[in-house]
């Protein structure tokens, strides 16, 4: 049963569902709103995987009317044991929804932002723009978007067909097992599983086929990375996030279509030819394995761009049924480790150097790779905090002074960030770090598709990393000028 009335508020519902109201208006002729219709069908199907009452499910079909209303509402969203988010563009203009979700991350001290939450896409909406807690989360797509469509449909709208193919039910499925896997636990959630593969992203045409493995690998307890899309503003910051989550992998598995899809900017290989390049380069020092698909009916001879034809009939890419090539991804996860992967470096000497990565939040993902990159040079690096959304900004910039007082070096990245971003962080770096040390202090990754000219030329005390050239190469650089420096000045 859904509760709709909010007299019916009560503690201790196994499921809130946060949504917008304009999400849940009901089509012409239509009786339930969309939200409705997926919450009743969840239900059933919670039914017959939890047995006896299932789930207890609430959903508001009210606007909140007065405070006294308001703060009922609050107490049920912080007793709820798991949380439905429905993402939407509506959701993210909403307040009210922003109110639902901190208060379900405060209600309850086992309540967090990942194993308790479980996210659904309506329409589709950039990741970066989702609540900080939210984006690291996988959320299940109910939007679909074949390649000749201009723009996305919405699954089961206006209502649901009865067709046990309809993609709209496979996902219903899916989020009732991860919802029935939680509320069937006993304690603490587990720990989360190591990743073990790089499922790629496709074109808009495989996004659904995506899914579908996605979801088949994480019903058997495996992780996938990307955790979160990769940035595409330019060739080299895409590439250098992709070979950042191939590094923690030893599976990349591609669906491969008719068409290649977009490029990036200036680029001449498409964001699916990056990456299945990238692969191949990793499998080539024995580090990976490589697993492609396509279906039967594309045929290689029929495509136009011989690069791309030859990728889609590689020696890696098997033809045939989507649900065999799962299995073959299964067969290869399901090996003992040991038998494939080769032994670990050594250690790297320990430089006792302190570098202190800053980047902005949009720009994490390649910060995070170049920590680990310094940290393969043997040099301790500490990436910019993550600040919270109740921290005020005196708050985040004293936060950020502490970090750059008690480093030896500071390298500032940029990708998506904006060019005035930069210059402040460079001001705010050369106040605190210049004036105790002596030679090189700080080193610059601008990796945008339009370069700010921030940086004097030929600064020697600056180290300016060339985004198109290996990275490993200038971050030795400035590593060897930090040594030299050898201290304050």
């Amino acid at each position: 049963m859904i509760p709709s009335e909010r007299t019916q508020v009560a503690a201790g519902h196994d499921l809130f569902v946060s949504y917008a109201h304009a999400d849940d208006e009901p089509p012409g002729g239509a009786a339930r709103g969309w939200v409705t219709t997926l919450a009743d069908e969840l239900s059933k199907v919670l039914r017959r995987k939890l047995g006896g009452r299932g789930a207890t499910i609430w959903m508001d079909h009210q606007l909140a009317a007065n405070a006294s209303v308001a703060e009922a509402l609050r107490e049920t969203v912080g007793a709820a044991r798991t949380m439905l988010l429905v993402m939407s563009p509506g959701y993210q203009r909403s307040a009210w929804c922003r109110q639902e979700l901190g208060g379900f991350l405060s209600g309850e001290p086992g309540h967090s932002g990942r194993d308790n939450v479980f996210l659904i896409e309506i329409e589709p909406v950039d990741r970066d723009a989702w609540p900080p807690p939210l984006q690291a989360l996988k959320g299940i797509r109910f939007w679909q978007k074949d390649f000749e469509d201009p723009v996305p449909r919405l699954l089961g709208f206006p209502t649901p067909k009865l067709d046990e193919d309809n993609p709209y039910w496979r996902k219903v499925n899916e989020l009732a097992h991860l919802v029935a896997e939680c509320l069937s636990r006993e304690g603490p959630g587990p720990v989360a599983a190591t990743p073990q593969i790089v499922l790629a992203e496709t074109t808009d045409d495989l996004l659904d086929s995506r899914d579908a493995v996605a979801a088949f690998l994480r019903q058997r307890g495996y992780e996938t990375l990307p955790e979160s899309d990769l940035p595409r503003g330019s060739e080299a910051a895409y590439v250098g996030a992709l070979e950042g989550a191939l590094s923690r992998v030893r599976v990349f598995a591609q669906l491969l279509g008719p068409h290649e899809g977009r490029r990036p900017a200036g680029s001449e290989s498409s964001f699916v030819a990056l990456q299945a390049a990238q692969a191949t380069r990793v499998h080539d020092r024995g580090a990976l394995e490589i697993l492609q698909w396509r279906a039967p009916e594309v045929e290689p001879d029929r495509i136009a761009n011989p690069a791309y034809r030859e990728l889609v009939s590689g020696p890696f890419v098997q033809a045939g049924g989507l649900e065999e090539f799962k299995q073959q991804i299964l067969q290869v996860l399901s090996r003992p480790p040991a038998a494939r992967d080769p032994a670990p470096p050594a250690a790297p000497a320990d430089s006792g150097l302190h570098v202190y990565v800053n980047a902005d939040r949009a720009d994490r993902t390649i910060a995070s790779r170049i920590g680990e990159a310094l940290g393969a040079l043997g040099v301790t690096a500490v990436l910019s905090p993550d600040p919270s959304p109740e921290q005020t900004p005196e708050e985040i910039r004293r936060a950020q002074q502490e970090q750059l007082e008690s480093c030896d070096g500071v390298l500032i990245v940029r990708d998506a960030a904006p060019a005035t971003w930069i210059q402040s962080q460079l001001a705010f770096a050369r106040r605190l770090v210049a004036p105790r040390r002596r030679g090189v202090w700080c080193a610059l990754l601008d990796a945008a598709a339009t370069p700010t000219q921030a940086v004097p030329p030929n600064s020697p005390s600056l180290v300016t990393l060339d985004p198109q050239r290996p990275l490993e190469t200038g971050l030795a650089r400035f590593v060897e000028g930090l040594m030299a420096g050898g201290g304050r000045g």
